[in-house]
Parts: structure tokens; sequence; C-alpha cells
């Protein structure tokens, strides 16, 4: 008899929410946009009886089946974020959540901050994660603080990508003074290990300077850099340099 009471409930859930999520107010068969509110990861947990990853993959669904909707119709799907802070809320393990959410995240949303530290907090040595949300913090609202901070676990790994430990090190000079940054930068111009990276380090200079990193002020820079008389090569001596060439 319990088992039949937990099999009824589940389904009840079930229905209820694949009415919510896949049909609009007339009943219509679609990703329905513009859902009145979104149940609490409580409230579902009560109703599932236990069967929380069941519901969370249905959630998961409709919120992908929901994206892929907005690309087609060019209407914004604005629900994604909600859901993906439901799911994880319900399924904390859940980790290509996380991965997604990240990737896609265009909006400056405390959603998404939500579900990307919960995901972090789950799985701290997973440099994707922590990669996705600093990227996602410093196009959305320039925080290179918080990239710092979620990146500098990662500094020093040995068997992640060389230009994800770089980028980690490069939203760090963001928070230094300009003159401290500049020459910093500069240094890892120079480096002849740095050799094969030069063209993305000069955008970094760019970015320090204030100036917009077009391909022609780049060009430009790493003429100017390239063209330093060899007495004059120290970082200190480069910095006067670029301050009388704001021009390049």
């Amino acid at each position: 008899m319990k088992k039949l009471i937990a099999v009824l409930a589940i389904s009840v859930a079930l229905v209820f929410s694949v009415r919510m999520l896949f049909t609009d107010d007339l009943g219509n068969s679609q990703i329905k946009n513009q859902i009145s509110y979104m149940p609490k990861a409580s409230s579902i947990k009560v109703l599932a009886l236990g069967h929380t990853n069941s519901l969370s993959s249905l959630y998961w669904i409709s919120a992908i089946v929901g994206l892929g909707d907005s690309y087609l119709t060019g209407v914004k799907y604005k629900w994604f974020n909600q859901v993906a802070n439901l799911v994880t809320t319900l399924d904390p393990q859940w980790k290509i959540v996380y991965e997604f959410t990240g990737g896609v995240a265009d909006t400056n949303d405390v959603t998404v901050d939500s579900v990307m530290i919960r995901g972090i907090h789950n799985y701290p040595k997973d440099w994707r994660i922590s990669t996705y949300y600093a990227m996602y913090v410093v196009n959305e609202r320039k925080d290179y603080a918080m990239a710092s901070k979620v990146m500098k676990p990662f500094e020093n790994r040995k068997d992640i990508p060389e230009h994800i430990t770089r980028m980690s090190k490069s939203f760090a000079t963001f928070t230094m003074p300009k003159e401290t940054a500049t020459i910093i930068t500069l240094e890892d111009y120079y480096n002849p290990q740095n050799r094969g990276f030069k063209r993305a380090i000069a955008r970094r200079l760019l970015k320090l300077l204030d100036y917009p990193s077009e391909d022609a002020d780049l060009n430009r820079l790493m003429l100017l850099l390239e063209r330093v008389p060899k007495g004059q090569t120290s970082p200190d001596a480069i910095f006067k340099i670029l301050m009388g060439n704001q021009g390049f």
C-alpha cells in the first residue's frame, strides 16, 4: 500500500511538472515561457518522495528544450537560470548542469552566481566549472577580483591546459595598480618561455592601457614593443616609453 501511495504521489508530481513546463495556459503543447511561478526545491522534494533525480531530470529537459526553442524562434527563454538553480538544488552533484549553465549564461543574474558557486563548492578541484564562472563574472560585470579569487587554486596546476593557467594569472593583474600590472605584463611579454603567447599578452596590455583590443592597435603596439632599443628593455623603461607613446 505504501508503495502504491508513493507511485501515485510521484505520478501527480510528474504530471504537474509536465503541465507547468510543457504547456501554455490554453493547454497547447509547447514550451511555456511565461511560467507563473517556479516552485521551491523544498516543495518539489516533498512531492518527489525520494525521487528528486527523476524530477530534476524533467526540469532540466524542459530547460534545454526551451533554450533550443529560443534559438529557433528568437524569443528569449527567460527561465533557464531559474530552472538550473532548481535542478542543482535538487541534485547538487549533477556536474553537466554547472558546465552548461556557465557556458550559456549571458545575463548579469544573481541566480547564475548561485548555480555556479554551488558547482564550485561541490567540485572544488574541477577547473572547468571555475573557469566558466570566472569568465562569466568578467564578461558580465568586469569583476576581475572575483575571477582571480575563483581561479587562484589553479594557477600552478600542471594537469590543466597552459592557456587556462595563464588566463587565471591575467585576471589578477587587472586587480593591481596600472603601473604594477603593466610592468608584470611586460615581463611576461619579453619572457622567452612566452614566445607563443605574445599576441595574447599584448592584448592584455592594451586593456590595461585602456585601449580597445582591435587588431590595428594590437599590431601597432607589438611593433612598438619589438622596436624598443636594447638598452631600454627593462619593464620600467618600457612602461615610460608606452606612457609617452599613447598613440603608438
